[in-house]
C-alpha cells in the first residue's frame, strides 16, 4: 500500500480539520475586522507570471501543460497573484485592503513534518507607504496569533533597502555582489572573510560585510552599529524607516517583543523595504513572514505601494499541539576524533555531562545544568538535524555541507578534523583526460562539479565505503575522497593527484534557533573559540 502515498501529502481527519478551520477562521475574522475584505485567486496561474521571481523554486513548482499547449503552475504564492488584480481591477489612487485564507503549493519544513504544500492566511495592503501602515500590519499579525492562542513570541523586524542601497554603492561586478548575498543569507560567516580577501574592496567595506551577517539583536545596539556604516540616503532611510515602526510600538504600548534584524535577505526577492517574522514556541521555523513589496505591482502596469503578511496555519496547529518553548540548546556532534575533541573542551570549559564516557553506548548527554544536550549522530546527519530543528546546532566538516544543499546558517570554521579531498590514481599510471573517465567517490556532488570545471567528462560511480578498491579491481580509473595522511592510500598502491579542496569542521546553527536561541548559541561560540586540533 505504501507504493501510493505521496510523501508530502496528508489526509486530514475531523479533529485536525476542526483545528485547521478554527485557525483559519480567526485570521480572517482579525483580518475582516480591521476593514480587510477577503479575496481568493485561482490554484493555477500561467507559469510566466512566477518568471522574474527566481527566488521562489520555479524547478519545484507543480507545473501541467494545459490543452492550449501553455504551462501552468498549481500558486506557489498568495502576494503575487493578488498584486496582479489589484492592479488590474483598482483605481491606482484607492487604498485596497485585502485578506485571504488558500492553499499554497510549495515545500515547508518544520522538525515535525513536511509538506508539498500548506494552508495560509494572510492580508494585503495596497496604496499606503507609512511607518504607521507598517506598524499596524506587524500589530494585526500579533493580533491574530495571540487570538489563535500564542504566548511566548518573538519578532524580528529588518529593512531590506539598508542592505540593498549598500550593495549598490559597492564598486564590483554583479556575480561577486551576488556571492556575498549568498554567503550572508547562509550566514557562512568564516568563508564570507576568506572570500572578501580575494576582492579589491576597502578596509570599511570588509569590515561591514564581515559584521552584516551578525546585524541582529537589540534594537538600540544594532541601530546604533548600524548609523555608523550608513553611507548613503538610501541606507539612511532605510534606519529611519525602522526608528519610526519602533518608536509606534513603544508608543502604542503593545505587548510585542520586537528585535532588529538587518541581516535579512530577499527571500522572495520582491520585498523592498519592511521585513518582519514572527517566531514561536518550540518551532523552528518562521510562524508569520512578511513586509513591504512597493514595486511588485509594477510588473503589472500599475505602481503601488503594498505591505501585508502571510500566516502558515499548518505550523500554527503544530505549535499549539506542541507545547511550551525548549530552553534546552541541543548539539548535534558526529561520532568520532571531532566529537571526542569537543567534549574534551566542553569538559575544560566547566560543563559536566555525568552520564559521558567515550566508552558509552548511548546517543543522548544532558549536562548537569539540564541546560546542553549532545546528541551523537553519523556526519552526514548532523546538518539534517540542525536544518530539521531537532538539534539547535551541529559540528561537521565541510565535505558534507559541500555534497548536499542544506538550509543551515555556517558561523564557524573551527579548524578542526583538518584534511583535504583529492583525486588518486594507482601509482606509476596516467589518466588520459581527453577521454571519458571512470571516477568512482562517496561525494557525487562535489566530484562531478569539479570535473565539470574541468571541461573533463566522466561516467561516475557512486560508492558507499572502501572507495580505494574502484581502480585496483578496474571498476574506476580515479577515485575521489578524503586524505588525511596518505597512509590508506600508500598502502593500496595509490598517489594523490590532485587536490580538490580543504576540509575542516564548521559549527553550524538552525535558522531560527540563532534567533530564538541567540545567548545560548554565543555561549557555546565562545567555549569552541579556543577549541584546537591536539
Amino acid at each position: 500500500m505504501e507504493k501510493y502515498f505521496l510523501k508530502g501529502s496528508e489526509y486530514l481527519f475531523e479533529d485536525k480539520i476542526k483545528r485547521i478551520d478554527s485557525i483559519g477562521n480567526t485570521i480572517l475574522d482579525c483580518a475582516k475586522r480591521e476593514g480587510f475584505k477577503q479575496i481568493s485567486t485561482p490554484y493555477f496561474e500561467n507559469y510566466e507570471l512566477y518568471k522574474n521571481y527566481d527566488k521562489l523554486d520555479r524547478l519545484n513548482m507543480t507545473k501541467v501543460i494545459d490543452k492550449d499547449g501553455k504551462i501552468i503552475v498549481l500558486r506557489p504564492d498568495a502576494t503575487i497573484p493578488i498584486a496582479k488584480i489589484v492592479s488590474s481591477k483598482f483605481e491606482v489612487t484607492e487604498v485596497v485592503k485585502l485578506c485571504y485564507l488558500t492553499t499554497i503549493f510549495r515545500e515547508y519544513k518544520s522538525h515535525k513534518n513536511y509538506g508539498r504544500d500548506f494552508l495560509q492566511g494572510g492580508v494585503e495592503l495596497f496604496g499606503a507607504d507609512t511607518s504607521e501602515v507598517d506598524y499596524e500590519i506587524i500589530n494585526l499579525s500579533t493580533k491574530m496569533l495571540g487570538k489563535i492562542g500564542f504566548s511566548n513570541i518573538q519578532i524580528d523586524i529588518g529593512n531590506i533597502a539598508y542592505q540593498e542601497g549598500y550593495f549598490k554603492s559597492l564598486n564590483i561586478e554583479e556575480d561577486k555582489k551576488s556571492k556575498i548575498k549568498e554567503l550572508i543569507e547562509t550566514k557562512n560567516i568564516s568563508d564570507i572573510n576568506e572570500y572578501l580577501n580575494t576582492l579589491n574592496i576597502g578596509k570599511e567595506d570588509k569590515e561591514f560585510l564581515n559584521i552584516l551577517p551578525k546585524l541582529f539583536g537589540d534594537f538600540d545596539s544594532i541601530i546604533n552599529i548600524a548609523k555608523k556604516y550608513a553611507k548613503n540616503n538610501e541606507m539612511k532611510y532605510a534606519l529611519l524607516r525602522m526608528e519610526e515602526i519602533h518608536k509606534f510600538i513603544i508608543e502604542k504600548n503593545t505587548n510585542i517583543k520586537v528585535k532588529l534584524d538587518l541581516s535579512f535577505t530577499n527571500s522572495l526577492n520582491y520585498y523592498t523595504d519592511l521585513i518582519f517574522k514572527v517566531y514561536a514556541g518550540s518551532l523552528h521555523v518562521p510562524v508569520v513572514s512578511g513586509g513591504r513589496c512597493n514595486k511588485l505591482s509594477g510588473d503589472f502596469g500599475a505602481n503601488r505601494p503594498c505591505c501585508g503578511f502571510g500566516i502558515n496555519v499548518n505550523l500554527v496547529d503544530e505549535y499549539l499541539q506542541d507545547g511550551d518553548y525548549d530552553e534546552v540548546i541541543h548539539i548535534a556532534l558526529a561520532k568520532g576524533r571531532v566529537h571526542k575533541q569537543a567534549m574534551k573542551r566542553f569538559e575544560e570549559c566547566g560543563l559536566v555531562f555525568p552520564e559521558y564516557s567515550e566508552k558509552s553506548r548511548k546517543l543522548l548527554f544532558l549536562d548537569s545544568s539540564k541546560k546542553i544536550e549532545i546528541i551523537l549522530v553519523k556526519s552526514q546527519d548532523v546538518p539534517i538535524y540542525v536544518e530539521n530543528g531537532a538539534a539547535d546546532i551541529g559540528i561537521v566538516g565541510n565535505d558534507v555541507l559541500l555534497e548536499d544543499d542544506y538550509k543551515v546558517y555556517e558561523l564557524m570554521n573551527l579548524n578542526i578534523g583538518i584534511c583535504r579531498m583529492a583525486t588518486a590514481i594507482i601509482k606509476g599510471s596516467k589518466i588520459d583526460y581527453n577521454k571519458k573517465v571512470l571516477v568512482a567517490s562517496k561525494y557525487p556532488n562535489i566530484t562531478s562539479r569539479y570535473f565539470n570545471n574541468k571541461g573533463v567528462t566522466i561516467n561516475l560511480i557512486k560508492l558507499n565505503g572502501s572507495v580505494e578498491l574502484g581502480p585496483i579491481v578496474k571498476l574506476s580509473d580515479l577515485i575521489v575522497d578524503i586524505v588525511e595522511t596518505g597512509s590508506t592510500l600508500k598502502e593500496n598502491n595509490l598517489v594523490e593527484d590532485e587536490k580538490i579542496l580543504d576540509i575542516s569542521s564548521r559549527l553550524i546553527c538552525n535558522k531560527v534557533a540563532l534567533k530564538t536561541k541567540s545567548k545560548q548559541v554565543e555561549n557555546i561560540m565562545e567555549i569552541l573559540k579556543t577549541l584546537e586540533l591536539k
